[in-house]
């Protein structure tokens, strides 16, 4: 992703957990608490383009992110709260290395 990035043409990123599983607690926690069952990022400029992926708590750091990319509308969906209006865009994406 940090490929995508140059001086004066900025991509920003948001990332928030997902919780469509129920996920086993953390071993010796002592305090209640829910596991992510995965997380969003959603990687975008100031005009509102932007790429969306979905990965899963399994996911590894040398795993393929492109491979989880998903539409903008399926993170809304999967989010509780009200995300800015973004779009989907092929170019951000490429940017990204994907595609």
């Amino acid at each position: 992703m940090r490929a995508g990035v140059s001086y004066g043409n900025s991509l920003y990123v948001m990332t928030g957990p997902l919780y469509d599983q129920n996920m086993p607690a953390l071993p010796k926690a002592d305090e209640p608490h829910q596991v992510p069952s995965g997380y969003f990022k959603l990687v975008y400029n100031l005009k509102g383009e932007s790429a969306g992926f979905i990965m899963q708590q399994s996911a590894g750091r040398k795993d393929d992110f492109c491979a989880s990319a998903v539409s903008f509308t399926k993170i809304q969906a999967q989010t509780p709260f009200e995300l800015p209006a973004l779009k989907d865009s092929a170019v951000i994406a490429k940017r990204l290395g994907c595609q």
